[in-house]
């Protein structure tokens, strides 16, 4: 289709004459709109969710001069990366002069091991700094010394300007330019493409027909309710998202690779591919459910013949699926090959706008449709060559993340590392090492046996016992109390409880029980409407080594005075509601007296010795 049409782009209501020269005004693409909305109503926290860094280690006699001047150069050449954002977010302003400085630190004089606590402090830098997305720059450069013939080069920028094909094209120039300067050649690369002509060509595609049909590909694809991932968390989800989070990195085995290579080529199906539906078998397995989506990143440059632009062109493809658990793999993964290709061909997609079509339930606590994501990411490095050196590459781990779960299979064919990005307030480190034992255990099932059925459990190929922690209920509660103070552990009716002060109130109240009597094995009545009282008073009793009896104040008084009676209770806690109800010979404390006084009281755990194994209630 040959269509006219007008890329021309005027933007309003800005200044260029304040600040930094500028050489550019451009949009925002859709998907760097995306980002920086999520950066201003996510926070901080948010916005380092996108910081992305890359380690290369140089070996060899390196020209330091050669090697700065190539990345001023890199710089110079791409307009992304000497880039910022209007305050409203509509306009992407270049700037004209770069105002490059690679920061510099020779660590030569350090042992090794005091070498690798230095870089692991600048990584962690890298990973928490808050890039100024409006005054930049979103770039930074650093280069530290090992040893006179070992360097270690760190990259590190915002995704809103550059991602992981970027990040290669990036690579690949310094290498030529360092390669060129240190022979004291004549820099010959061509001219660089340009994000700005990028944002206008796309700007100008989402009026075409082709975009319309691309976009009714992915309606078509959601015409029907979409059902939430359950994945098993180790953690209550917080009431509104967090974005801290942790790496853990494996390497696959190389043999296992080659294997699971040649089955999706004999299945007729790239190895991305293969990668991808495996892990959607492991989802399957983890939730039981055949309705599933997957967020698989795709370059734009790609789909647009721009290979050598540097900018964030990445449009997030929402991958729906329906294993069905009696479905061999082998057909599951034929099944799947043509669904994954045409997701492809329509990857031209801007993921905001089709959010905004489809009836997806908006939820604080999560992210719509994708909350977790699989990325494949090979050759990062490929094309890279620097004269006179050698050098090895590495991504290097975020600290905060946008998803619940982030998968990234990375490093080639040939040698493929699985690395998993998780958000550290849903999972435990022992929970994700488990999935990934799950799902190299699912690989090795597959390449073994491909017609193996989809149901078939994990847990089935053999694997490493985990011994359960014997720890009391009111014991994991003090853990999570101390890890997690501020979140919110119990809602009702408009009033909430955090870990922290359930944990106390709870050790308060034990405190008083202890002076009134119970001790351990004693058996305690609970007569108390619903509320968060029943539940610090359902703690408190475990607290204290007792065993509560829970009875319904809705119930006939004769049940619950035969209930109190048959059990044994030496204490009642009711409300005063329900003063002198029971007609028994124990103590009846009212929650209404006790309450004003708890402050009186320590918020230390009582010194009660109780077993994982002892009792917590009777029921009848």
């Amino acid at each position: 289709m040959n269509t006219s049409i007008d890329i021309s782009y005027t933007p309003v209501d800005f200044d260029p004459f304040a600040g930094p020269a500028i050489e550019l005004l451009a949009p925002l693409t859709e998907p760097q709109t995306e980002l920086w909305l999520a950066c201003q109503f996510g926070g901080d926290d948010a916005n380092r969710a996108y910081n992305e860094s890359i380690s290369v280690r140089l070996h060899g006699s390196l020209d330091q001069a050669a090697f700065e001047w190539a990345m001023g150069a890199v710089v110079e050449r791409h307009q992304a990366l000497r880039s910022a954002f209007s305050g409203d977010g509509k306009t992407m302003l270049v700037f004209r002069d770069a105002a490059f400085t690679m920061a510099y630190d020779d660590l030569s004089s350090l042992a090794e091991n005091e070498q690798q606590t230095a870089i692991d402090q600048y990584l962690s830098t890298d990973a928490q700094h808050i890039f100024d997305l409006q005054n930049g720059p979103l770039v930074g450069v650093r280069l530290l010394k090992l040893s006179e013939t070992e360097h270690l080069f760190v990259l590190a920028a915002h995704h809103i300007v550059c991602d992981g094909w970027s990040f290669g094209v990036a690579l690949q120039d310094l290498s030529t330019l360092y390669s060129e300067r240190t022979q004291g050649q004549i820099p010959q690369l061509p001219p660089a493409e340009q994000i700005g002509t990028y944002a206008i060509e796309q700007i100008a595609f989402e009026q075409t027909a082709d975009y319309k049909s691309i976009e009714n590909f992915w309606l078509n694809q959601y015409r029907d309710p979409v059902p939430v991932l359950d994945l098993p968390l180790d953690f209550p989800r917080p009431a509104r998202r967090t974005y801290a989070s942790h790496r853990q990195d494996y390497r696959l085995d190389d043999k296992l690779t080659l294997s699971l290579r040649k089955l999706g080529q004999r299945a007729g199906c790239s190895f991305v591919s293969t990668l991808l539906v495996s892990f959607e078998v492991l989802l399957h397995r983890l939730t039981g459910q055949t309705d599933l989506v997957v967020g698989l990143p795709a370059a734009g440059q790609s789909a647009t013949d721009h290979q050598r632009l540097i900018g964030h062109c990445v449009n997030l493809l929402p991958i729906r699926s329906h294993p069905q658990p009696n479905q061999s793999f082998i057909d599951y993964l034929k099944s799947r090959r043509e669904p994954i290709l045409d997701a492809f061909d329509n990857q031209r997609l801007t993921f905001g706008s089709l959010l905004k079509k489809l009836p997806v339930p908006r939820d604080p606590a999560r992210i719509p449709l994708v909350p977790v994501m699989f990325n494949v990411e090979f050759g990062m490095d490929e094309g890279v060559h620097f004269q006179g050196l050698t050098f090895d590459f590495a991504s290097n781990p975020r600290q905060f993340e946008a998803v619940d779960l982030f998968v990234n299979a990375g490093g080639t064919q040939q040698s493929l590392t699985i690395e998993w990005s998780y958000n550290t307030q849903l999972f435990r480190p022992e929970t994700i090492a488990d999935f990934h034992r799950q799902f190299v255990g699912l690989l090795e099932c597959l390449v073994a046996d491909p017609s193996t059925p989809l149901i078939r459990p994990v847990s089935l190929i053999e694997a490493p016992a985990v011994a359960y922690p014997k720890q009391t209920l009111h014991e994991l509660l003090g853990e999570t109390a101390r890890t997690y103070p501020d979140k919110v552990a119990v809602r009702f009716n408009g009033r909430s409880l955090t870990y922290a002060q359930l944990h106390g109130q709870a050790n308060q109240l034990a405190h008083v029980l202890i002076e009134k009597g119970v001790r351990p094995g004693n058996r305690v009545g609970l007569c108390i409407d619903r509320s968060l009282e029943l539940v610090v008073s359902l703690l408190a009793v475990m607290k204290a080594g007792g065993q509560y009896i829970p009875t319904d104040p809705r119930h006939p008084t004769d049940r619950i005075q035969y209930v109190m009676a048959d059990a044994g209770c030496s204490v009642l806690l009711t409300n005063r509601a329900y003063e002198g109800r029971i007609a028994l010979p124990l103590r009846e404390l009212l929650l209404e007296t006790i309450w004003p006084t708890l402050d009186t009281y320590t918020p230390t755990e009582p010194a009660v010795s109780v077993g994982p194994d002892a009792p917590i209630y009777v029921l009848y």
